[in-house]
């Protein structure tokens, strides 16, 4: 469990990060598609890791 825990903030201050950098480039606060993409990442890692334990 603790891993789960540690690999999401990972996960969540990588994409906070990537989104603060990418916030000049893109001219206006909205995120773009790409901040969604280390969640689903994350979704798919915990569901196949709950999945491979049963």
């Amino acid at each position: 469990m603790a891993v789960k825990i540690i690999v999401g903030l990972i996960t969540l201050i990588v994409t906070l990060l990537t989104y603060i950098a990418q916030i000049p480039a893109r001219g206006s606060m909205m995120p773009g598609g790409e901040i969604f993409i280390p969640v689903y990442m994350l979704l798919v890692w915990m569901v196949g890791h709950e999945v491979q334990k049963r």
